[in-house]
C-alpha cells in the first residue's frame, strides 16, 4: 500500500474518490491538468486534504478541469484550519495502521485502516 501523502495517479475524463486522506504533500495536495480530452473532473467525498501545518492551496488545477468536494476536511488557504492526525508520517509503511486517522473522533471522513460503521470487511472494500 502506498502511504496516504504520496498516493497520485493519473486519470482522464470523470473520477470519483471516497474515503481518502491527502495530506502534506509538497505544494497542493492535488492538481488537476488538462491535458486530454475530456478535461479532469474530480468528485472527492468523505475526504480530506489538508496541510500539516499553515494551509496552502488544497489544489491546482488547469482551466477546463472541475475539483467537487463532498462532505470533505479540506484546508484551503491560510485562513484554513489543518486536521490534525495521530502519527502522519512521510515514511509510513503500515504502522501505526492509525497513524492518518484523525486525532479529533467526531472527524468522519478519511481513510481508515478498518471498516467503517459495523460493515463487513467485504463490503467495506467494495468500490461505489
Amino acid at each position: 500500500m502506498m502511504r496516504p501523502s504520496e498516493i497520485s495517479g493519473w486519470s482522464q475524463g470523470y473520477v470519483e474518490v471516497y474515503n481518502s486522506t491527502f495530506f502534506g504533500n509538497t505544494g497542493s495536495e492535488i492538481v488537476l491538468e488538462n491535458n486530454a480530452t475530456p478535461a479532469a473532473r474530480v468528485k472527492i467525498t468523505d475526504s480530506i486534504v489538508s496541510d500539516a501545518g499553515t494551509c496552502g492551496a488544497a489544489a491546482s488545477k488547469e482551466g477546463g478541469t472541475t475539483l467537487e468536494f463532498v462532505n470533505s476536511r479540506v484546508c484551503d488557504g491560510a485562513a484554513g484550519t489543518p486536521v490534525v492526525l495521530r502519527a502522519p508520517s512521510s515514511s509510513w509503511t503500515g504502522t501505526p495502521a492509525d497513524a492518518f486517522t484523525p486525532v479529533d473522533a467526531a472527524i468522519t471522513q478519511c481513510y481508515r485502516p478498518v471498516p467503517r460503521g459495523g460493515q463487513g470487511a467485504a463490503q467495506a472494500a467494495t468500490p461505489r
